[in-house]
This record gives structure tokens, sequence and C-alpha cells, in this order.
């Protein structure tokens, strides 16, 4: 279960970082 846990919040991280770089592109 913590595995789990952990993979997620590294996905979310992933998703996050892609989401910044994306709006940085637009400006």
């Amino acid at each position: 279960m913590n595995s789990i846990r952990a993979k997620s919040k590294e996905f979310i991280k992933i998703i996050f970082i892609t989401h910044l770089l994306d709006r940085q592109n637009y400006i």
C-alpha cells in the first residue's frame, strides 16, 4: 500500500511539473 501511495505521489509531481512548464511556454 505504501509503495502505491509513493508512486501516485511521484505521478502527481510529474504532472505538476509538466503543467508548470506548459504554462511557461504560453508566456
